[in-house]
């Protein structure tokens, strides 16, 4: 279908991208695994165990504090 390669261009442009035209599927193709390359991402190592211990710290003191309650003593 064809479209206004101005008004493509110029969002591209306002947003930080790039316009691409591509007339046929080999050129279709071609953009694609161009883009491809373009966009990523990063891949960030990050621990996260400590909010693991923390959830299960804090359901540890619920159940606890539901067990005192439910059978009124110190288990």
């Amino acid at each position: 279908m064809p479209v206004a390669p101005g008004p493509l261009a110029d969002i591209a442009a306002a947003t930080g991208g790039t316009a691409f035209e591509a007339e046929s599927l080999g050129e279709l193709s071609a953009v694609y695994a161009d883009i491809g390359r373009v966009v990523g991402h990063d891949e960030v190592d990050r621990d996260v165990s400590g909010w693991f211990v923390g959830a299960g710290i804090a359901l540890l003191a619920v159940a606890a504090s539901l067990s005192l309650v439910w059978f009124q003593r110190l288990p």
